[in-house]
């Protein structure tokens, strides 16, 4: 437990009325018991508690950044089951051509099949690129839409984390203007309870000797406001 001195300050103002004694109660209460620093709920506790999601918006931003890369493990991948595909169905035609060929006595299907070979291996090289090149349209929109999907959402994320900033910086200004304004009230009741007392008018602070009667060792100090307080201290 910390010792707030605004908050003994307005304690010993409201203590005052009730004397040296009310106002030194007071102001222990006040500084020791007194209102405390409210306990805000930060960004830092807030992205704390949103980490799971913020992990699943980085791995959103990361597959779609995946998806619009060409060279990106799962595009090599599709691009290869493409090829792999088109290299297949190649392989079916030139079996089928190869048997046209070889039933026809009158062809020379050693020339006519490798010319058909190579043919094939273009035509189905050519429709594998170009299957490939329509998925990865299709993919780098898909992708698109995933980046700027999660960067809404990062979005989102910041500025719930600047209007949390904003929030405890208005709490945090409520706070202090109330302390400020207890501290200042507090000053003022104890100025005006001091000043309205009778020792103090007597005897100011600390009680007061007539200057025309200091030679004389009998002559009795009129008690001040804060006589009895300091009397009490110094028999203790």
């Amino acid at each position: 437990m910390s010792f707030n001195m605004k908050n003994a300050i307005a304690g010993a103002g409201t203590g005052a009325a009730l004397g040296p004694w009310g106002a030194l109660g007071g102001a222990m209460l006040g500084g020791f018991m007194g209102p405390e620093q409210p306990e805000m709920y930060t960004s830092q506790n807030y992205l704390k508690d949103m980490a799971p999601y913020m992990e699943g918006v980085q791995n959103q931003m990361k597959l779609g950044n995946q998806l619009m890369n060409p060279n990106s493990a799962v595009n090599r991948s599709l691009g290869q089951n493409i090829q792999k595909t088109s290299m297949d169905q190649m392989g079916v035609a030139n079996m089928l051509a190869s048997r046209q060929n070889a039933a026809n006595p009158y062809i020379n299907t050693g020339g006519i099949q490798n010319q058909m070979v190579q043919n094939n291996l273009l035509a189905y090289a050519n429709q594998g690129l170009g299957q490939f090149n329509q998925a990865m349209g299709q993919r780098f929109g898909m992708g698109m839409n995933q980046v700027n999907a999660a960067n809404e959402n990062l979005g989102s994320v910041y500025s719930n984390v600047a209007q949390i900033n904003q929030g405890n910086m208005a709490q945090q200004a409520q706070f202090d203007q109330a302390q400020h304004q207890a501290m200042m009230g507090g000053f003022g009741t104890l100025a005006g309870d001091i000043g309205g007392s009778t020792a103090f008018k007597e005897g100011g602070l600390f009680g007061y000797v007539d200057p025309d009667k200091k030679a004389n060792p009998n002559q009795e100090r009129t008690p001040g406001y804060l006589s009895g307080l300091f009397n009490f201290l110094q028999q203790g």
